[in-house]
């Protein structure tokens, strides 16, 4: 299972954006919002990013160079961006 740190530290690609939610509480350190990534070579931009639903539970969403491919994301959030940060790898190098 990919994790968050593991997308940051992805050779080629540099961090444009990092975010979380405010702390719910003095020991914690707010929950994951967004992050950006950019290919350093090719430019292209992959994004997490979330929105809070009625419920109060943020709602993880995939955008590459701004439009939104994929809605709704789980727990397998980070997996699902490193497989499209890697398919944008490959459309760069052999498109």
């Amino acid at each position: 299972m990919t994790t968050l740190e593991d997308i940051k530290e992805k050779r080629n690609w540099e961090v444009l954006e990092e975010d979380y939610y405010s702390p719910v509480s003095p020991w914690s350190n707010g929950r994951f919002q967004s992050l950006s990534m950019e290919h350093e070579e090719y430019g292209t931009e992959v994004a997490l990013d979330s929105e809070i639903n009625p419920k109060g539970h943020p709602e993880y969403y995939l955008e590459v160079d701004g439009e939104i491919l994929e809605e709704d994301l789980g727990q397998e959030k980070y997996d699902i961006m490193e497989l499209e940060m890697q398919k944008q790898e490959k459309r760069g190098r052999y498109g």
